[in-house]
């Protein structure tokens, strides 16, 4: 799924509540940031949390997500290479964590860097407990395995693994009402594609069917954001030909 506004406030929320940002003023720091991801001003954004000091009393973990946001929001602003660069640093500094790792797979992805994105996803989920959230990184994986343009790293049948996993995963969690609609909206997207990529196209429409539903559930919350339905409309309409998506690079 493609690098979006929502997504972004999404990871920055999930965040907020980590146990790894402990200190107030760093809460501030990021609740300023977070005001301005919303009204999509990434570059305030960015300026905030580059002012924020790394080292000195910020536990590693608060260090390493500050470091991981700022490459983040660079990438938001059209700044890949500079984000892969500074993601790949702070992969080496922290490597028993999964969540650079995860943030580079998907801007290599983004890049039709697709054997790095497959390296870089395999190390990351070798590691969901240092994830940001495990069922974030197995739904950009799934997507990855169900819709990369690059045939030698597709794997439909994982991917629909993936994706009956992170169903129950979901249902037995309790989620606020953005984020779950968002989340389940999500889940059966990438089911979807993991069927249609697997050649179980009737089960590929049922699933879009349902995300579909979630699709408009998200749009009551979020009136002024329809977002990808023309790219969505067109996976459905695939799948109902018979044909599985590709997921282009941007």
């Amino acid at each position: 799924m493609k690098f979006s506004h929502l997504t972004v406030i999404l990871a920055l929320v999930l965040s907020l509540t980590a146990p790894g940002v402990a200190l107030a003023d760093t809460r501030s720091d990021f609740a300023r940031a977070l005001r301005a991801i919303e009204q999509q001003d990434y570059a305030g954004a960015l300026s905030i949390l580059d002012g924020v000091e790394t080292g000195g009393d910020l536990a590693p973990a608060d260090q390493e997500t500050i470091l991981l946001y700022r490459a983040r929001l660079s990438a938001a602003q059209g700044g890949v290479g500079g984000a892969i660069e500074a993601l790949e640093a702070t992969a080496k500094a922290y490597p028993e964590s999964a969540r650079p790792y995860h943030q580079l797979a998907t801007l290599y992805q983004r890049d039709a860097r697709y054997e790095d994105a497959a390296k870089a996803y395999a190390t990351a989920i070798e590691k969901p407990e240092n994830a940001d959230n495990p069922l974030v990184l197995k739904l950009d994986y799934g997507w990855f395995l169900a819709t990369c343009p690059d045939g030698k790293f597709r794997d439909g049948a994982r991917a629909v693994s993936f994706a009956e996993e992170m169903l129950k995963s979901f249902a037995a969690q309790k989620h606020d009402p953005l984020p779950g609609t968002l989340f389940a909206l999500q889940i059966f997207e990438v089911l979807a594609a993991a069927q249609a990529e697997a050649g179980a196209f009737d089960k590929a429409v049922a699933a879009a069917s349902l995300a579909s539903n979630f699709r408009a559930s998200l749009h009551k919350v979020l009136p002024a954001t329809e977002f990808a339905k023309k790219d969505f409309d067109a996976r459905v309409a695939g799948y109902k030909a018979g044909k599985p998506w590709r997921d282009p690079a941007q």
